[in-house]
C-alpha cells in the first residue's frame, strides 16, 4: 500500500475516533475530576506528547497501540510524582505488559523447528493513584484500573483500547464518585513518520455522591514522532477537546547520545486550562542498564504551585 493509500486511511480512522469522542462530551451534564496527569517521567519530560503515542509497557496508560509498537518482551513499569509546591498532591502509577508472539515455522537444514514471530497483539493492566492533603487535615484520593488490549490490523495500523474504572473520595462531607470510561486508540507509519491519537473517554459514566450524574469530558490526544539523526528525534502533538479547540499544544525532542545508555528529552509548550494559559518547560532523561531502565521527568507547573517531578523504573523480561 503506498504512503497516500496510509495516510487516507489514517487520516479517515482518527476522524472517526475523534467523532466518537465529540459525541462523548455532546452527553456531558456534570463534569468528573480524574485529569488527564502523564502517568511516566517520559510523558513529563516531552510535555504529554506520548499520551497520544505510547510505546512499550508505558503504552498502557497513554495510547494502547503503543502496546505492540518496537514491544518484544513483556514488561513492569512503576513511577511515583510529586505535584506542585511542597508535594503536597501525590500520584504513583504501575503497569504491566504481556504480549503475544504466535510461533512460526523455520527450515533449517532440512528441518522444521518453530521458533516466536513478532508480536502480534498485546494485553495490559495498570493502576494510578492519587492522593492530596486540604486544608483542616482533609485529604482527597483518586484511584484508576486499566485493563488494555492492542493489536496490529489491516493497512500497516495499529489499534487498540482501554477500559477505566475510576473511583474518587474526599474526606470533605465524605463526597465522592466511581464510574467508568472506554479509551480508543490508533497509529500507523507514514513517510518515515509515526503518526498516532487516542480518543480518551469516549465513552463513560458516574456517579456523584453530592451530584447528578454524568460522563467524563473527552479529549483527543494528536501526536507525530519524526527521526532526524542518529539517536535524535522531534515530536510534535496537540490535546484537542471534541469541538476541535486546542487545549495544550507541544514540541519536543528526544536525543539519545550515542554510544551512551543514556537519553535527553525537553519539550516547550503551551497549555490553556482551568489552570492558567500560557508557556511551560518540560525536561528529564532515562537511563538503560540492562533489562532496566530509569527515568526522571520534570515540567514547569502553573504559577505560584511550583513544579511537577516524577521517577520512574520500568523492566522487560527479555
Amino acid at each position: 500500500m503506498t504512503s497516500k493509500a496510509r495516510f487516507a486511511a489514517l487520516a479517515a480512522l482518527i476522524g472517526v475516533i475523534h467523532a466518537l469522542a465529540a459525541a462523548g462530551v455532546a452527553r456531558a451534564e456534570t463534569a468528573g475530576a480524574f485529569p488527564g496527569l502523564d502517568p511516566w517521567p517520559s510523558s513529563i519530560a516531552l510535555g504529554g506528547i506520548p499520551m497520544g503515542l505510547g510505546e512499550g509497557v508505558e503504552a498502557v496508560l497513554q495510547n494502547p497501540t503503543g502496546m505492540v509498537a518496537r514491544t518484544e518482551a513483556p514488561g513492569l513499569a512503576f513511577s511515583h510524582a510529586s505535584l506542585f509546591k511542597g508535594g503536597f498532591v501525590r500520584h504513583q502509577a504501575a503497569a504491566g505488559l504481556w504480549p503475544r508472539r504466535p510461533r512460526q515455522p523455520v527450515w533449517t537444514g532440512g528441518t522444521v523447528s518453530h521458533r516466536e514471530g513478532p508480536v502480534t497483539s498485546a494485553f495490559g493492566l495498570g493502576f494510578t493513584n492519587l492522593s492530596g492533603d486540604l486544608p483542616g487535615d482533609e485529604t482527597y484520593g483518586e484511584m484508576t484500573i486499566a485493563i488494555a488490549y492492542a493489536r496490529h490490523i489491516p493497512l500497516g495500523l495499529r489499534s487498540g483500547g482501554r477500559l477505566r474504572w475510576l473511583q474518587a473520595r474526599s474526606t470533605v462531607d465524605g463526597s465522592g464518585g466511581a464510574g467508568y470510561a472506554l479509551d480508543v486508540g490508533l497509529e500507523g507509519t507514514i513517510a518515515g513518520m509515526r503518526v498516532g491519537g487516542v480518543a480518551r473517554a469516549i465513552a463513560s459514566e458516574i456517579r456523584w455522591d453530592r451530584s447528578s450524574d454524568g460522563p467524563i469530558p473527552s479529549a483527543f490526544d494528536l501526536a507525530i514522532e519524526r527521526p532526524i539523526l542518529r539517536g535524535l528525534k522531534l515530536y510534535g502533538g496537540a490535546i484537542l477537546r471534541a469541538d476541535w479547540s486546542v487545549r495544550r499544544v507541544m514540541a519536543a525532542a528526544a536525543w539519545t547520545i550515542p554510544g551512551s545508555p543514556l537519553t535527553l528529552l525537553a519539550s516547550p509548550g503551551w497549555r490553556q486550562n482551568d489552570l492558567e494559559d500560557g508557556s511551560d518547560l518540560s525536561a528529564g532523561a532515562t537511563i538503560q542498564v540492562g533489562a532496566f531502565e530509569a527515568a526522571y521527568g520534570m515540567r514547569s507547573g502553573p504559577e505560584g504551585l511550583g513544579e511537577i517531578h516524577r521517577f520512574g523504573l520500568t523492566v522487560a523480561f527479555r
